[in-house]
């Protein structure tokens, strides 16, 4: 659960790219869509990430899995 929001994204200006990353999943917002574009080594992006969601985001059809070497 997100305790604080510093940059509400849905105010974004049209056309701005938004990178969210956390120790789960990369997302990124692009003329008003979220996709879901990396998701971190081990994690199963239906159960730990997607289930926790308010809404359903895209997925990117080039989902890449985090470099492991980030969580070292």
């Amino acid at each position: 659960q997100v305790a604080q929001i510093t940059y509400p994204g849905e105010k974004a200006w049209d056309g701005q790219k938004i990178k969210v990353v956390t120790e789960r999943a990369v997302m990124e917002r692009c003329n008003g869509k979220w996709t879901i574009t990396e998701v971190a080594p081990g994690i199963n992006l239906q159960t730990d990430v997607l289930q926790h969601m308010d809404f359903a985001p895209d997925i990117s059809k080039d989902l890449v899995v985090m470099d492991r070497k980030i969580f070292l």
